[in-house]
Protein backbone atom coordinates (compact mmCIF):
# COMPACT_ATOMS: atom_id res chain seq x y z
CA UNK A 1 0.00 0.00 0.00
CA UNK A 2 1.40 3.08 -1.12
CA UNK A 3 -0.36 5.69 1.48
CA UNK A 4 -2.25 5.09 4.57
CA UNK A 5 -6.15 6.00 3.72
CA UNK A 6 -8.97 5.55 5.80
CA UNK A 7 -12.05 3.57 4.58
CA UNK A 8 -14.13 7.00 3.56
CA UNK A 9 -11.04 8.31 1.86
CA UNK A 10 -10.70 5.18 -0.27
CA UNK A 11 -14.62 5.33 -1.30
CA UNK A 12 -14.75 9.05 -1.87
CA UNK A 13 -11.24 9.41 -4.08
CA UNK A 14 -13.15 5.93 -6.14
CA UNK A 15 -16.11 7.51 -6.79
CA UNK A 16 -18.70 6.37 -4.23
CA UNK A 17 -20.55 8.76 -2.53
CA UNK A 18 -22.67 8.14 0.89
CA UNK A 19 -25.84 8.41 -0.82
CA UNK A 20 -25.10 5.01 -2.20
CA UNK A 21 -26.55 2.04 -0.16
CA UNK A 22 -23.23 0.05 0.99
CA UNK A 23 -21.03 2.84 1.34
CA UNK A 24 -21.68 3.11 5.42
CA UNK A 25 -22.19 -0.65 5.96
CA UNK A 26 -18.73 -1.06 4.16
CA UNK A 27 -17.71 1.68 6.42
CA UNK A 28 -18.99 0.08 9.81
CA UNK A 29 -17.83 -3.31 8.58
CA UNK A 30 -14.32 -2.30 8.09
CA UNK A 31 -14.36 -0.96 11.47
CA UNK A 32 -16.11 -4.44 13.13
CA UNK A 33 -13.35 -6.10 12.04
CA UNK A 34 -10.67 -3.77 13.16
CA UNK A 35 -12.40 -4.15 16.48
CA UNK A 36 -12.81 -7.75 16.52
CA UNK A 37 -9.84 -8.86 14.47
CA UNK A 38 -10.90 -12.42 12.70
CA UNK A 39 -15.02 -12.66 12.59
CA UNK A 40 -16.99 -15.01 10.75
CA UNK A 41 -18.19 -12.33 7.34
CA UNK A 42 -21.32 -14.49 6.16
CA UNK A 43 -22.14 -15.81 9.76
CA UNK A 44 -21.15 -13.04 12.18
CA UNK A 45 -20.82 -9.67 10.52
CA UNK A 46 -23.14 -9.44 7.51
CA UNK A 47 -26.28 -10.42 9.97
CA UNK A 48 -24.95 -7.65 12.91
CA UNK A 49 -25.05 -5.12 9.79
CA UNK A 50 -27.86 -6.25 8.48
CA UNK A 51 -29.35 -5.27 12.45
CA UNK A 52 -27.31 -1.96 12.57
CA UNK A 53 -29.05 -0.73 9.66
CA UNK A 54 -32.47 -2.19 9.44
CA UNK A 55 -31.67 -4.50 6.60
CA UNK A 56 -31.17 -8.38 5.25
CA UNK A 57 -27.74 -9.93 5.07
CA UNK A 58 -28.29 -10.71 1.79
CA UNK A 59 -29.04 -7.13 0.83
CA UNK A 60 -26.17 -5.60 2.65
CA UNK A 61 -23.64 -8.58 1.33
CA UNK A 62 -25.25 -7.14 -2.20
CA UNK A 63 -24.69 -3.00 -1.85
CA UNK A 64 -21.36 -3.83 -0.29
CA UNK A 65 -20.23 -5.84 -3.40
CA UNK A 66 -21.84 -3.26 -5.74
CA UNK A 67 -18.96 -1.05 -4.68
CA UNK A 68 -16.36 -3.43 -4.38
CA UNK A 69 -17.09 -5.20 -7.58
CA UNK A 70 -18.66 -2.97 -9.80
CA UNK A 71 -17.53 0.75 -8.76
CA UNK A 72 -13.97 0.24 -8.12
CA UNK A 73 -11.64 -0.05 -10.79
CA UNK A 74 -8.57 -2.58 -10.93
CA UNK A 75 -6.35 0.61 -11.58
CA UNK A 76 -7.98 2.27 -8.56
CA UNK A 77 -7.12 -1.31 -6.11
CA UNK A 78 -3.78 -1.04 -7.42
CA UNK A 79 -3.10 2.69 -7.40
CA UNK A 80 -4.93 3.33 -3.78
CA UNK A 81 -4.38 -0.29 -1.86
CA UNK A 82 -1.49 -1.60 -4.21
CA UNK A 83 -3.32 -4.98 -5.03
CA UNK A 84 -3.00 -7.20 -7.86
CA UNK A 85 -6.75 -8.18 -8.81
CA UNK A 86 -9.98 -7.20 -7.78
CA UNK A 87 -10.79 -8.65 -4.52
CA UNK A 88 -14.33 -9.86 -2.98
CA UNK A 89 -16.01 -7.79 -0.46
CA UNK A 90 -14.85 -10.40 2.76
CA UNK A 91 -11.12 -10.03 1.14
CA UNK A 92 -11.79 -6.79 0.71
CA UNK A 93 -12.88 -5.79 4.14
CA UNK A 94 -10.09 -7.46 5.57
CA UNK A 95 -7.48 -6.39 3.30
CA UNK A 96 -8.71 -2.74 4.80
CA UNK A 97 -9.25 -3.76 8.13
CA UNK A 98 -5.61 -5.57 8.70
CA UNK A 99 -3.49 -3.73 6.56
CA UNK A 100 -4.54 -0.59 5.08
CA UNK A 101 -6.32 2.74 6.70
Amino acid sequence: MKKKITIREFLLETGNFPNLTGFYPLCRAVEIVREKGHISITKELYPQLAEEFNSTAAKIERAMRHITADRITLKQYKDLLGLAKRPTVSEFIYNFALVGG
